[in-house]
């Protein structure tokens, strides 16, 4: 079986205002807060921010429904390698 693929460092798929906004969340050290996106985003979308916030342990989820369904993003439990390595 083949290893799976990295995830890409920032959602291509994605409006470049909202990709940006992404990136900086994931690259700040404290991730404070949260980003709200845009109920214009389409479920392709929706799904790379998803898949995007995997990539770099932040949190997402999905409110409302049809039209008016957003993710929001917020920071979410960081992988920790020391402590990993000690159990």
């Amino acid at each position: 079986m083949a290893p799976a693929s990295p995830a890409p460092s920032t959602p291509a798929e994605l409006p470049a205002d909202l990709a940006a906004a992404l990136q900086a969340f994931a690259d700040s050290e404290e991730r404070t807060g949260s980003v709200a996106c845009p109920k214009t985003l389409t479920p392709a979308e929706r799904h790379a921010v998803h898949v995007f916030c995997e990539a770099h342990s932040l949190s997402s989820s999905s409110s409302g429904r049809d039209a008016e369904r957003f993710v929001t993003v917020t920071d979410g439990p960081r992988f920790d390698g020391r402590a990993w390595a000690q159990q």
